[in-house]
């Protein structure tokens, strides 16, 4: 009885660490965007911390360490364009800072773009 309570018991522990590391990574640190998906970037061509959206996705808000601090940008969907927003919410008031079709990057959006709060499907 007591291998079996400690084979349960090892397999509800592999269980565990198996669940908690199988969700999305939002921010990451990464110069790859996987097809289907929008990546942002912190820095220039690419680099720093990432935050991806998945392409069938309408609108997300973009994670907050990268909110304001977004400088390259990838478009890994083969069938939309995306767009970048500077904006209090989605709902309210917004800026088009940049707009890119598929499958289209865009490696150094400039220091006026530092602004991007969302992106959203155009």
């Amino acid at each position: 009885m007591k291998k079996k309570l400690i084979a349960v018991a090892g397999f509800a522990v592999a269980l565990a660490g198996t669940v908690a590391t199988a969700g999305p990574a939002l921010a990451t640190t990464s110069g790859t965007c996987v097809d289907t998906k929008v990546c942002v970037y912190k820095e220039v061509s690419y680099a720093g911390s990432q935050y991806s959206m998945d392409g069938y996705q309408t609108t997300s808000q973009i994670t907050s360490s990268l909110v304001n601090e977004t400088d390259s940008w990838k478009n890994r969907t083969n069938y939309t364009s995306f767009d970048l927003i500077d904006a209090a919410d989605i709902f309210h008031a917004e800026a088009l800072l940049n707009t890119l079709g598929a499958n289209t990057n865009k490696a150094d959006l400039g220091a006026k773009i530092n602004k991007a709060d969302f992106i959203r499907r155009t």
